[in-house]
C-alpha cells in the first residue's frame, strides 16, 4: 500500500484521508458483484429490486444538496463519520432483513450514506491537498486517489465475488464489520475541520449569493466544465447499469458468474490506471484518446450479443476512458469552486446528473425495447463525445486566452 499512496505525498493527514475513502469504497465493493443476486435469493423479483434501487436514487436526489450544505456548515469530518455509520446500518439491516420493509429502511440509510459521503469526502480531501500543495493541481490529487481507491476496490470486489456465495449474508456482515472499522479510523484519523462560528452564523441567503457569485465568475468556462461533467457522469452511470447485459456470452451460468467477476475486477483496475492518461496527456489529447476508445466500444456493440474477449476489452477501455475524462472534469470544477461551500457545489452538479438520468431514462426504455441492449452503447458514445467535446473546447479557450 505505501507505494500506491506515493502519489499523495508524505503528509500523514492526507494519507489518512485517502485510506478512509478507499476503505469506505472497498467495504461497499465487497458486495458489489453479488448484491443483486443476494436480494433475488431473498425472494425479491428483479422488478422489485429495481424499484428498491429507484427509491434509493430518489432519496439521494432529495437529500444530496441539503446534506452536503449541512456538511459545509457543521464539518466534513462529522459528515463522513455519519456516512460510515449509515452505511454500516444499511449493510447490517440488509444482511438481517426478515421482510421487505427492512430492505426499504436499509436503502434509506444507504441513500443517506451516499448523500453525506460524496460531497463531504471530496471536499475534505481536496482542501487538505491544497493546504499541503498550495500551488498544486487538483487533478493530480484526484488521479492519485483514483489509483488508490480503484486498486483497493478491485481487490475487494474480487474477494467478495469469489469467496462470498451470492445467497449468503456472510459477505454483507463482513462488509459491515469492515466499514465499522473504517468509520472508527475516520473518527481518530481524519483532521478536524469544524466550521468557524462566523461561517455557522452566516445565513442561507448569504451562501446562496456566494454560489451565484461563483457561477458569474466562472461564466462560460464553468458552464463548459459542468456540461462535460454531467454528460460524462451520465454515460458512466448508464454504463455501470448496463455493462453486464452488454457483455453477453454463451457460457453456462456457473461459468458466467466467474467470468463477470473477473471482467469487473479488470474494469476497476483499468480505472485505477486512468490517472496515468490524465497526468501525462493534456485535456485535448486525453479527450481524443477517450473518443477513439468509445467509438471502438460502440462499433463492437452494433451486433446484439457480440460477447467474448473483444467486448470485454472494449468495456474495460470505455470505463477507463470515462474515468480519465471525469478526473479532468472534477479537477477543473474544484479549481473553480469556493472552499467553504465545496461540498455543496459538488452536490449541485451531482444532482444535475441524477436529474438528467431521471429525465432521460423513460426515453431510453422504448429504444432499448426496439433496438436491444446495443443501443445503450451508442447513447453512451453520444454522451461521452459531448463530455469530451465540451472539455476540449474549454482547454482550447484556456490555450487561446479566452477564459481561465
Amino acid at each position: 500500500m505505501p507505494h500506491v499512496l506515493a502519489g499523495l505525498g508524505a503528509d500523514r493527514q492526507l494519507r489518512a484521508i485517502a485510506l478512509v475513502g478507499a476503505g469506505f469504497l472497498a467495504a461497499r465493493m465487497l458486495i458489489g458483484a453479488t448484491s443483486t443476486l443476494f436480494l433475488v435469493s431473498r425472494g425479491l423479483p428483479l422488478q422489485q429490486v429495481i424499484a428498491l434501487k429507484g427509491t434509493q436514487a430518489m432519496v439521494i436526489l432529495a437529500l444530496d444538496v441539503p446534506l452536503s450544505y449541512l456538511a459545509d456548515r457543521v464539518g466534513r469530518k462529522v459528515a463522513v463519520c455519519v456516512a460510515g455509520t449509515s452505511g454500516v446500518l444499511w449493510l447490517a439491516m440488509t444482511a438481517y432483513s426478515p421482510d421487505l420493509w427492512w430492505l426499504y429502511v436499509a436503502e434509506a440509510f444507504n441513500a443517506v450514506s451516499f448523500a453525506l459521503f460524496n460531497g463531504a469526502y471530496d471536499a475534505i480531501l481536496i482542501d487538505r491537498w491544497l493546504t499541503v500543495h498550495p500551488d498544486g493541481r487538483v487533478v493530480d490529487c484526484l488521479t492519485a486517489f483514483t489509483t488508490v481507491s480503484f486498486t483497493v476496490m478491485a481487490v475487494a470486489a474480487g474477494i467478495g465475488g469469489l469467496f462470498g456465495p451470492p445467497d449468503s449474508p456472510a459477505v454483507w456482515w463482513i462488509a459491515a464489520s469492515t466499514l465499522t472499522a473504517v468509520t472508527g479510523y475516520a473518527v481518530v484519523g481524519l483532521p478536524s475541520d469544524r466550521a468557524s462560528r462566523a461561517t455557522v452564523r452566516r445565513g442561507l441567503a448569504s451562501d446562496v449569493r456566494t454560489l451565484r457569485a461563483v457561477g458569474r465568475r466562472g461564466g462560460a468556462a464553468l458552464g463548459l466544465v459542468v456540461v462535460a461533467s454531467v454528460a460524462g457522469q451520465f454515460a458512466y452511470q448508464l454504463l455501470i447499469q448496463f455493462w453486464q447485459p452488454l457483455f453477453t456470452t454463451d457460457l453456462e451460468d456457473r461459468q458466467t458468474g466467474v467470468i463477470l467477476s473477473g471482467v469487473f475486477v479488470l474494469i476497476l483496475l483499468a480505472q485505477s490506471r486512468a490517472g496515468c492518461l490524465t497526468r501525462r496527456q493534456g485535456a485535448i489529447r486525453t479527450t481524443t484518446i477517450c473518443a477513439a476508445l468509445f467509438v471502438c466500444f460502440a462499433l463492437l456493440q452494433r451486433d446484439e450479443g457480440s460477447g467474448g474477449i473483444t467486448t470485454a476489452v472494449a468495456l474495460i477501455g470505455a470505463f477507463a476512458a470515462l474515468r480519465a475524462l471525469l478526473n479532468l472534469c472534477d479537477g477543473e470544477l474544484n479549481e473553480m469552486f469556493e472552499g467553504e461551500l465545496r461540498a455543496t457545489s459538488l452536490s449541485v452538479v451531482s444532482t444535475m446528473v441524477r436529474v438528467s438520468i431521471v429525465v432521460c431514462a423513460p426515453a431510453l426504455a422504448p429504444l432499448h425495447t426496439a433496438h436491444g441492449t446495443g443501443v445503450v452503447a451508442w447513447v453512451c458514445l453520444a454522451s461521452s463525445l459531448l463530455s469530451g467535446g465540451a472539455l476540449a473546447l474549454r482547454a482550447m479557450r484556456v490555450a487561446g486566452g479566452g477564459g481561465g
